[in-house]
């Protein structure tokens, strides 16, 4: 359904958090403005992308209808999504496309 396929020596330690498989470098993005006048993406970082691509697909989501409780979207062709806000605080978003991701947060 989203086109992804599992490459064994290539992916996320569920445990760790940590890459197997590549060396992967974070870029640090500025805050970000979402869709409409839906707040801000904070914390926004990039692997194998530009701040200036993440901030674009960035300003086309609105993460109103997935705060509460999660959910997954495409936007611009890249797969994303959350687990909603924890305890009302803030929801960590993530995107990707082949190689290509970014992840931020927006406060609930």
């Amino acid at each position: 359904m989203y086109n992804q396929s599992f490459q064994p020596h290539i992916y996320i330690d569920s445990c760790s958090g940590s890459y197997v498989g590549q060396s992967l470098s974070l870029g640090q993005c500025g805050d970000a403005p979402l869709a409409g006048r839906a707040g801000t993406a904070r914390e926004v970082q990039v692997s194998h992308i530009g701040c200036s691509v993440a901030r674009a697909v960035i300003a086309l989501i609105n993460p109103a209808p997935y705060l509460a409780h999660g959910g997954r979207f495409i936007r611009d062709g890249y797969r994303c999504g959350t687990d909603g806000a924890m305890e009302g605080t803030s929801a960590v978003f993530a995107c990707e496309r082949d190689e290509r991701e970014f992840v931020f947060t927006v406060a609930a």
